[in-house]
């Protein structure tokens, strides 16, 4: 009788610590979840020519801007910012970047071209940082704690 009561809480215990594992995943899922990871591809570092939109006289000008250009598919961060770019010896502070979109130019036509801003929205963007670095592996930190790696050669 008394190995019955022992096998019976044993799978009473084993029953019930299988219980709350199943009913609290969702929330510990939820916490620490893959799908909050900043998705960027197509890290490259190099010089590009672009078209840039002055926002006071509506215009576009061609750019030659060396930099990082990345495209982030920004899904959950209201405003993200790059706040650094570092190596083992340098930290550089990113103010603005350029992001593509479209724009109203003032002839009243709709192009895509690249606007200077301090900041990304949600979705996903081309986007291009302004600097120039040297030889070297490079981490790029973004403003909700994510990082890239880069590699200038």
């Amino acid at each position: 009788m008394r190995i019955k009561r022992k096998l019976f809480f044993y799978i009473l215990t084993a029953f019930t610590i299988v219980g709350i594992v199943i009913i609290s995943y969702p929330v510990i899922s939820s916490i620490v979840s893959p799908s909050s990871q900043l998705p960027v591809y197509n890290v490259s570092y190099g010089s590009y020519v672009v078209p840039v939109y002055n926002q006071n006289s509506l215009t576009v000008k061609l750019e030659n801007i060396t930099g990082i250009k990345l495209t982030i598919d920004n899904i959950d961060q209201d405003n993200l910012t790059i706040e650094s770019i570092q190596n083992s010896t340098t930290s550089l502070t990113v103010k603005n970047v350029y992001v593509q979109e479209s724009v109203v130019i003032s002839n009243g036509s709709v192009i895509t071209a690249f606007v200077k801003t301090g900041e990304i929205f949600i979705g996903r963007d081309l986007v291009i940082i302004p600097v120039v670095l040297h030889k070297g592996s490079y981490t790029i930190i973004f403003s909700n704690g994510e990082t890239v790696l880069i590699n200038v050669t």
